[in-house]
């Protein structure tokens, strides 16, 4: 496999289990309809704990290098979620 294909790959893992940690740490919600993840801006930090805890137990090995990666991603992840799923918005309104 080609480095960009894995370096892409690896930033695709990272980015799955960013948002997953951020999803089970109750940071973001998850619309099953649309398939997307929202942030409504409320605090990281639990996203943070969580996924030092999983760090630490050896659960993210070989998706992070580093705490640093880790949170990097997972506030990168968060930052890019919308507020709310606008797909579900829109059909409230309607």
């Amino acid at each position: 496999m080609g480095q960009k294909k894995h370096a892409m790959m690896r930033a695709e893992d990272q980015e799955a289990a960013a948002l997953g940690i951020a999803r089970r740490a109750g940071v973001l919600d998850y619309c099953e309809i649309h398939h997307v993840h929202s942030h409504d801006g409320g605090e990281i930090e639990p996203a943070y704990k969580l996924g030092n805890s999983l760090f630490s137990s050896g659960e993210l090995e070989g998706i992070f290098d580093d705490r640093r990666e880790m949170t990097d991603a997972i506030k990168a992840a968060v930052d890019s979620c919308m507020p709310e799923c606008y797909s579900c918005e829109r059909l409230d309104d309607d």
